[in-house]
């Protein structure tokens, strides 16, 4: 992650990389230089280390929650499975609603024009 030491710059702000290496380096996804460099950064300031304590917090957890639920499909066992077959059945009905409505407007459009060019009943009358 070398390429993350240089400045970057959106939306018109600029964030200094060190400041925004913190949750890279708590979540331990830093190459072993950027490491050493942010290491050397935290010495100096307190918000980053402030923010890699909490965030190491935060890593801990999630590493924990990793562990506990290995191989368990977080949908089944939140038991999302049933409402979600549910709203894509709705959004499958919703589909063909709409295309049915999309083809009844396409033929009423050709009966239009086809109406449009046929000529009318004549009287016999010469116009």
């Amino acid at each position: 992650m070398s390429d993350s030491w240089t400045v970057s710059v959106r939306d018109g702000m600029c964030t200094p990389p060190p400041h925004r290496d913190v949750g890279a380096y708590a979540l331990g996804v830093l190459d072993a230089a950027d490491a050493f460099r942010f290491e050397e950064h935290l010495e100096d300031c307190l918000p980053c280390a402030d923010r890699a304590v909490e965030l190491g917090r935060v890593a801990a957890v999630l590493a924990r929650y990793a562990r506990l639920t290995q191989g368990v499909d977080p949908v089944a066992r939140a038991g999302a499975g049933p409402a979600m077959d549910a709203v894509a059945a709705g959004r499958r009905r919703a589909w063909r609603r709409r295309l049915g409505l999309v083809a009844a407007a396409a033929a009423l459009s050709a009966a239009a024009r086809a109406t449009a060019r046929s000529p009318g009943p004549t009287s016999g009358r010469p116009t």
